[in-house]
């Protein structure tokens, strides 16, 4: 619903590729997560969701630089940016 009341917002497109991905419907996902960066390209949760979904896809060279990019949007003490190089260190 709130994607379509403010539908240039990103964060409703992220939370739907959450509700998506928790259904199974992971292509709906991957697309909702890529309308959210696409929206705000600084909005750094999709970046980890979409990692973290072509991961479980095992599709590890295509999450790759959306953890990249994970990194360069966080602050250094941000979990989610440890975790992203964590993460690029072991693509290593």
């Amino acid at each position: 619903k709130a994607a379509n009341i403010k539908p240039g917002y990103a964060s409703p497109h992220n939370d739907l590729g959450i509700i998506y991905e928790e259904k199974g419907s992971l292509e709906k996902a991957a697309q909702e997560y890529k309308k959210a960066m696409e929206l705000d390209p600084d909005y750094a949760g999709a970046y980890s969701n979409l990692a973290l979904l072509y991961e479980k896809q095992r599709k590890l060279s295509q999450s790759l630089p959306y953890w990249q990019k994970r990194v360069s949007l966080g602050e250094p003490d941000d979990p989610w940016s440890k975790r992203a190089k964590e993460k690029l260190k072991s693509y290593k």
